[in-house]
């Protein structure tokens, strides 16, 4: 394969021996190959091709050089800056907590060991890592939209901009969140930056977390709120498969059933954010009320940026998803009425 080409020579100067049947992945941002290499050792290749300036690599590069153990990942066996690759130890048998929880196979075993990883990453030394500022939420968007991305936009993505933009409580909720973030005085940690639940690979009851592209210094309310958004997301997306359960065959589907199923459907997330959220404060992560409030903001916000993406494939918004998108307004915009999510006494519920 013509783009292996200089990889198999970098991993054959180091004595790994070049890919043998090497398969390519191209989901995301990157170009990444994994395969055997002809010393018999598994390997995952991360190539950064459409990467300006290098900056996801150095930031990469920049949190393993901190030489922190913490939080358990896969095993950086070499970057080359001039080829911009990463090279990983390949783990057979894993599979994202997305789809774990997706398949309600997830447990609050799994969050709890997430969310002391998480802690585990707050508290790196951030030697050489810098505080460079989050793209998402995209502020500017809240008032208008380029010409370029308007012509280029679907139906849906055009009404849920049109939602937004029109609603002053999430643009204020928005703008209140990225003032926060990047005031000097306030507590920053070492963050992940993009964190989701398919960066946390799921090895039986082993969890390792993946992806540092996007480490910086930031709010650690903004991987905290990622991953109780994701697993609020990944309930509400289940709203129609729970309306052809409890609902009768042929039965006009109402706002208020949508509702009702949403409610339930973040009701049974409450195991899996507290399991999260316990094993973080144990394992050192601080949270105050504030810090909770913006968790649940952040939290809000992933939710909607999730619909935002569903709404790229789509020419009109449905029922289903406007009504999740509203719970994740009213997550956004009323963070304190569900700070109870968070707390331990979720465990009970």
């Amino acid at each position: 394969m013509r783009d292996l080409a200089a990889v198999d020579e970098r991993l054959s100067a180091l004595g790994l021996g070049a890919f043998d049947g090497a398969v390519e992945t191209s989901l995301g941002r990157n170009k990444n190959f994994h395969g055997l290499a002809t010393t018999g050792q598994r390997l995952f290749v991360k190539w950064f091709q459409r990467d300006p300036g290098g900056e996801r690599f150095n930031r990469n590069h920049a949190f393993e050089a901190t030489g922190s153990a913490a939080p358990k990942r896969p095993t950086l066996i070499l970057d080359d800056a001039e080829l911009g690759i990463a090279v990983y130890e390949y783990i057979d048998g894993v599979e994202t907590a997305t789809l774990a929880a997706r398949e309600n196979r997830l447990t609050p075993g799994h969050t709890a060991t997430m969310g002391a990883l998480v802690a585990q990453l707050h508290a790196v030394e951030p030697v050489g890592i810098g505080r460079h500022r989050c793209a998402m939420p995209p502020d500017l968007l809240f008032d208008a939209m380029p010409l370029e991305m308007f012509l280029g936009a679907t139906g849906a993505e055009l009404e849920m901009w049109r939602l937004m933009q029109g609603d002053p409580e999430i643009v204020e909720a928005i703008a209140t969140l990225r003032r926060v973030e990047h005031r000097e005085d306030y507590r920053t940690v070492v963050v992940h930056g993009d964190l989701r639940l398919d960066q946390f690979l799921i090895n039986d009851d082993d969890v390792l977390l993946t992806d540092f592209e996007d480490v910086r210094i930031g709010d650690p309310a903004r991987d905290l709120g990622a991953v109780v958004g994701e697993l609020l997301y990944t309930a509400v997306i289940g709203i129609p498969g729970r309306l052809a359960e409890h609902l009768p065959y042929g039965a006009v589907v109402g706002h208020a059933d949508i509702l009702a199923e949403g409610s339930a459907a973040v009701e049974e997330q409450r195991p899996l954010i507290a399991g999260f959220m316990a094993a973080y404060r144990e394992h050192g992560g601080e949270v105050d009320v504030q810090t909770g409030e913006r968790i649940m903001r952040f939290a809000g916000w992933h939710m909607l940026d999730r619909m935002l993406v569903m709404s790229e494939r789509a020419n009109l918004i449905d029922a289903v998803t406007r009504g999740a998108a509203g719970i994740g307004r009213t997550i956004l915009v009323q963070p304190s009425e569900f700070l109870d999510l968070l707390s331990e006494s979720a465990h009970a519920h």
